[in-house]
């Protein structure tokens, strides 16, 4: 594993435990429904077995604790990833939000959520657009600048 800004230490330890509460009801009936990507990049609902097959034909690099890495992206000392992740975050409107995007560094934390593959790496996009101009900024002028 590539080694992490302190922000990434808190978010993998995070989703850790998320992660490690899920696959303790393996077997059991689960009252979320697990998801996988198909090759379109569409999530798609499956079984514990299913999902444990998708899972192990990842390469290493795509694998995380937070679930299928997407994308990761460094700007200046912020690391920029994005990550499927195989249960829902929460819903917008009936649709699961099954992609975040985390944006951390030494004083920034940014978490993200969308419902589909291509907002997420839209989204990752812009992110990296925002961090870059945000240090332009920092490095043209003493003006303070924040991201909220």
């Amino acid at each position: 594993m590539q080694s992490l800004h302190k922000g990434d230490r808190y978010v993998e330890e995070y989703y850790v435990n998320v992660q490690h509460q899920l696959r303790k009801y393996k077997g059991n009936q689960m009252s979320q429904q697990l998801y996988m990507l198909d090759e379109d990049n569409q999530a798609i609902p499956v079984s514990w077995g299913k999902y444990e097959e998708w899972e192990s034909c990842l390469n290493r690099s795509e694998k995380s604790v937070l679930g299928k890495k997407l994308r990761s992206d460094t700007v200046g000392n912020t690391n920029v990833t994005t990550f499927f992740m195989s249960t829902p975050i929460g819903f917008y409107g009936r649709k699961p939000q099954l992609w975040v995007t985390i944006a951390s560094g030494p004083d920034l934390f940014i978490e993200r959520v969308y419902s589909s593959h291509r907002a997420a790496i839209s989204g990752h996009l812009a992110q990296i657009r925002d961090l870059k101009k945000a240090n332009k900024k920092q490095v043209l002028g003493p003006s303070k600048f924040a991201i909220l």
